[in-house]
């Protein structure tokens, strides 16, 4: 029995490993949906051209999720193949952070505490921790919003939980998380420093962005570019700490830049839009 070699989804393009996890309109709404955002661009690499790219710019926790995501959309594949069943795009996203969570809590033991040396790269897993007396905290994160554009946005808080200021932001930028995260911290540190800001800790659940901050570690790409300039500003600025925090604690950051979407490039001090508002709100009740 011959089978047809077109998608089963779109009946445009033959189904190969780059169309099936990449490429198909289907694979790019799930990569989309999920927490990684990653817009797919129609570029003509491989499959295993973009997976070595992940593998060699994203850290370990982002890198899972990549795998729970590739995990998902086969048996989805499957699904549509022999039962007919169309699994949506954000269903597909949803299950995949859901058998994620689940195969690490089955499998506590295989994962060791986030580095701790230097200043902070501890993460702070049970609740929203409040800056030091006399100290500010930023948090900040990315989220892309269409054709090229990023979403950046941050929240300044005091030591009491007080905000002291909400801000979102719109960049032009490509599908990298990984340079869309950098970007924020950087746009952040400039804010911080055109303010004259003093004693804040810049809080992002970018790891490996965190870290090479600390550590002063850039290479050559333009992600290390970007990463260099956050050292270079954070050396002009007066008591500054970095810390990573996990994607739950970092949420209210989240939903701000999300925001950008209907309000971008603004500034509040009160009167804070609701939905950003009521986020902060659960931030004090945790």
């Amino acid at each position: 029995m011959l089978s047809d070699p077109l998608c089963p989804r779109c009946s445009e393009f033959s189904e190969d490993t780059s169309h099936v996890f990449k490429d198909c309109i289907w694979a790019k709404q799930v990569w989309f949906a999920s927490a990684l955002t990653i817009k797919m661009d129609n570029n003509p690499i491989t499959f295993v051209e973009w997976l070595t790219h992940m593998l060699n710019t994203l850290d370990k926790n982002s890198m899972a999720y990549v795998a729970a995501i590739m995990y998902q959309i086969w048996p989805s594949r499957n699904l549509l193949i022999f039962q007919n069943k169309c699994i949506p795009a954000e269903e597909a996203a949803t299950k995949a952070s859901s058998l994620l969570s689940e195969f690490r809590s089955c499998n506590k033991h295989l994962y060791l505490k986030p580095p701790s040396d230097n200043l902070s790269l501890q993460c702070c897993n049970t609740r929203l921790s409040p800056p030091s007396k006399d100290w500010l905290k930023l948090n900040v994160d990315a989220h892309f919003v269409s054709d090229g554009h990023l979403g950046l946005g941050w929240i300044l808080r005091r030591e009491d939980g007080g905000t002291v200021a909400v801000v979102t932001k719109v960049v032009r930028s490509g599908s990298d998380a990984k340079i869309a995260e950098a970007l924020g911290i950087l746009e952040a540190l400039c804010y911080i420093h055109e303010n004259k800001l003093n004693s804040v800790v810049v809080e992002s659940d970018s790891q490996v962005s965190i870290k090479a901050i600390v550590e002063k570690s850039f290479d050559k790409t333009y992600w290390g570019k970007i990463i260099r300039s956050c050292s270079q500003i954070g050396s002009w600025l007066d008591k500054i700490e970095f810390m990573w925090t996990n994607r739950g604690n970092n949420h209210t950051a989240h939903e701000i830049a999300r925001w950008v979407a209907f309000e971008p490039d603004r500034q509040w001090t009160s009167r804070i839009p609701r939905p950003i508002f009521d986020h902060i709100q659960k931030d004090t009740m945790l």
